[in-house]
């Protein structure tokens, strides 16, 4: 029998020399297996730590990009159309593919809230000048500086200009009703020619 445990761990000593019948292959045995059992244990607990820096970089690496899009999405909510998911784009899995498609989405959405806000800055203009003229023709009525027999000249000025205000009136109501679909579009024939 070896004479230490120092024998055996060192490999000093055949392990097949022994018979199970030894008290002194039992105690043998145990401290062997304890010592293997003590060094599996220190191999699993250095492999789990690995495995855990590793999934928590690897996790990291994919709630980021998913942050930053969560982020992003919350400032669109609140009017912030200039804001697009960086760094994410280049990747190439799941999540860049997500940050390409948000970012084409923010675009667009940037492109048609600036046709919404021209819109609105091109009908207040539409609605203002006639609204301006009206304003204007009446001052001038309600202050006696036009004579009586010119208020009927004036009047037709302020019908044409309510008229017209009307008509710009229906027109957005028609392109409202064509946007959400639940109106369809008269066409007819022009010729361009005559």
């Amino acid at each position: 029998l070896p004479d230490s445990f120092f024998d055996v761990v060192i490999g000093n000593v055949p392990f097949g020399d022994y018979s199970v019948v030894d008290p002194q292959y039992n105690r043998l045995h145990f401290k062997i297996h304890d010592y293997f059992f003590a060094k599996s244990i220190d191999k699993l607990r250095t492999g789990g730590i690995i495995a855990f820096i590793t999934s928590s970089v690897t996790s990291l690496r994919q709630t980021k990009p998913l942050k930053e899009m969560a982020e992003a999405a919350r400032k669109f909510g609140h009017g912030e159309f200039d804001v697009r998911v960086s760094g994410s784009c280049e990747r190439c899995d799941e999540v860049g593919e997500l940050a390409t498609a948000f970012n084409a989405m923010a675009d667009s959405l940037a492109k048609s809230e600036a046709r919404r806000s021209e819109f609105v800055a091109n009908i207040s203009h539409e609605l203002k000048t006639p609204l301006t003229s009206i304003s204007g023709i009446a001052e001038i009525i309600k202050g006696g500086l036009v004579k009586p027999q010119d208020i009927p000249g004036f009047a037709d000025d302020i019908y044409g200009e309510a008229q017209r205000m009307i008509r710009l009136v229906e027109d957005i109501l028609r392109l409202s009703q064509l946007d959400e679909g639940g109106s369809s579009l008269q066409t007819e024939e022009v010729d361009l020619y005559h």
